[in-house]
């Protein structure tokens, strides 16, 4: 039986449970208190978790609001600049990169991924799918490949290496035909990071701190776990509480080994958001809605975003989880707002994101 690798998760679905009224009903957020509460009920008294930071960014600006400890037992708590695995929410980043290298006329979305693959790489499959399909999570693959998930699961230090991933390409059984059906994949998603960096001529983590990190001053975001991000890290905690080692990735960085911040996500998003002068503006409109949304309104995406199914609005978002993890990035693009949502344990923060995104979204507890 495989087991579920460790960065394999996308948006989780809601599941039935008890309504809470929310704190504002006119659509503007709830109060520093409000958030507080609801913060302090999940972890104190519903044991979900034991430290939870949430941003809310409009067009007044971003707020904080965190509850809880970096690590069980310790007495240092989460706050806006706290350092948490993002999981999948590192998907958007890949997308970022492509539509930015597609603005600046580097990649064309409907290249094929032989363009920029190794020599390794022999399928024809690889004529056939595209950059857009990896960004959308249609190019037909599995969640993850079967020959790189138990290094991946069992120890990170000897994760398979990029020649491995992309050997998977001849290997992996496909769940659905190209460009037909969304199958989400992180496998998929990973090598995109993989090709883009290739064709940039360095590697995915300089592309995205290059392109993406440094003109946002997210400086308390990256993949390798340096000393100041380290210093910054909250502990991961498996659901009863009980902490877990730190672990890195080597390899598939594209599709779930981003940390990040509070701060630094509040900053991401008030570029999304229009609310930030960026560099990044155009390319990222570009994820959020895109061409082929219009020639197949039946998909669930744009370019790495979600789009969500509520009544009269207009939201992306994505969550992700890693052991010991989980986040929540969510936007109404209509209303300029939107959330970050970081926890340091393995309860999924996906409904309390969505819930302060949109409080008629309602919030469940066990």
């Amino acid at each position: 039986m495989c087991m579920r690798p460790w960065f394999l998760e996308g948006v989780g679905a809601l599941a039935v449970g008890l309504l809470v009224p929310a704190a504002s009903a006119a659509g503007a957020f709830s109060s520093d208190e409000a958030v507080r509460e609801i913060l302090r009920q999940r972890i104190e008294v519903s044991r979900l978790g034991v430290g939870c930071v949430v941003a809310l960014v409009d067009e007044s600006g971003a707020r904080v609001v965190s509850h809880g400890l970096a690590k069980s037992g310790e007495r240092r708590p989460v706050d806006g600049d706290t350092v948490f695995q993002v999981g999948s929410v590192t998907k958007v980043f890949t997308s970022l990169l492509l539509a930015q290298m597609a603005a600046r006329g580097e990649v064309r979305l409907d290249d094929p991924i032989a363009l920029y693959a190794p020599p390794v790489v022999t399928t024809t499959r690889a004529r056939e799918i595209t950059l857009l399909h990896l960004s959308r999570h249609t190019a037909g693959f599995m969640s993850f490949a079967d020959n790189l998930e138990p290094a991946a699961v069992q120890d990170p230090a000897d994760a398979p290496t990029n020649d491995a991933m992309f050997t998977a390409l001849d290997l992996q059984p496909m769940r659905a035909a190209t460009g037909v059906h969304h199958s989400y994949s992180s496998y998929g998603a990973a090598l995109l990071g993989e090709l883009l960096a290739r064709r940039a001529a360095t590697d995915f983590e300089s592309a995205v701190r290059a392109r993406i990190l440094e003109p946002l001053s997210m400086t308390r975001s990256g993949f390798a776990l340096t000393p100041p991000l380290r210093a910054a890290h909250a502990t991961g905690h498996t659901a009863r509480g009980e902490p877990r080692a730190h672990t890195e990735a080597r390899s598939m960085l594209g599709s779930g080994a981003l940390r990040s911040s509070a701060n630094d996500l509040a900053r991401f998003v008030q570029a999304h958001l229009g609310l930030r002068d960026s560099e990044l503006a155009g390319p990222m409109r570009a994820t959020q809605r895109t061409e082929a949304d219009r020639q197949r309104p039946d998909l669930p995406m744009g370019l790495g975003w979600f789009h969500a199914e509520l009544p009269g609005k207009r939201i992306v978002h994505h969550s992700g989880s890693t052991p010991g993890f989980s986040a929540y990035v969510g936007m109404d693009l209509e209303r300029s707002r939107g959330v970050v949502v970081l926890g340091n344990s393995d309860h999924d923060v996906t409904n309390l994101g969505l819930h302060l995104l949109e409080p008629y979204v309602p919030l469940y507890t066990p």
